[in-house]
């Protein structure tokens, strides 16, 4: 899709392939939100959505309630929330279950695959910066945790809610609102993931990091 603005690409393949396309949005909500408002309609085209971002429990690591994703672009990611089709969030702290250890680097491909060459430059530097700027023994892989909630959705516990975002609080901007009221007057439409199998999610992340080994 060279010279293609994203959103384009998205518009395109949803119009292409309706209601069989799942979006894993693994970064801030802008380009998804911008095709909504382009073609409202394209929404019922969506097959599913899955969301890394939010943080339920109100600790992010952008800001004290919100996580990067949605600070980044918090209009965004509530013109995304607000509609009305399910959408599957991968709060931080569930993805924060799966921490990643040091044996890790015994477990990656050999270097001679180019995933294998590139996983083994990049991933001691992320543990080093980790243990330095946070003090933990370990990697979290926010992203791929994602990732394996949409190929993998049974290692993951759920629970169904409304919620909002934040977007002109002055501390709370990008903040993931759940309404837990038992009177709330939206209709709950979001998977939220609240907890995962960390194991067998570690299993699936070091069987991905093989698979591309052998496809390179």
């Amino acid at each position: 899709h060279g010279g293609h603005q994203s959103e384009k690409v998205i518009w395109e393949c949803l119009k292409a392939h309706p209601r069989e396309i799942t979006i894993i949005a693994l970064g801030p909500l802008t380009n998804i939100a911008r095709v909504f408002k382009r073609d409202p309609s394209i929404v019922e085209l969506v097959g599913d959505i899955v969301i890394s971002g939010g943080t339920a429990q109100a600790t992010g690591n952008a800001s004290p309630v919100a996580d990067f994703n949605f600070f980044c672009d918090p209009a965004a990611a509530r013109t995304v929330i607000r509609e009305p089709l399910t959408k599957t969030i991968v709060p931080l702290e569930t993805s924060s279950q799966v921490l990643l250890g040091f044996e890790l680097l015994d477990q990656l491909p050999r270097e001679f695959s180019r995933a294998g060459k590139l996983l083994r430059q990049m991933l001691p530097h992320a543990f080093r910066a980790h243990r330095q700027i946070l003090g933990s023994e370990g990697i979290w892989l926010h992203d791929a945790v994602a990732l394996v909630a949409a190929t993998n959705p049974e290692l993951f516990d759920r629970t169904t809610v409304a919620a909002d975002v934040e977007t002109s609080g002055e501390l709370t901007a990008g903040m993931l609102v759940v309404d837990r009221r038992q009177n709330r007057q939206v209709r709950p439409s979001i998977d939220l993931l609240v907890g995962c199998d960390a194991a067998a999610v570690t299993d699936c992340i070091l069987r991905g990091f093989a698979a591309a080994a052998d496809a390179t």
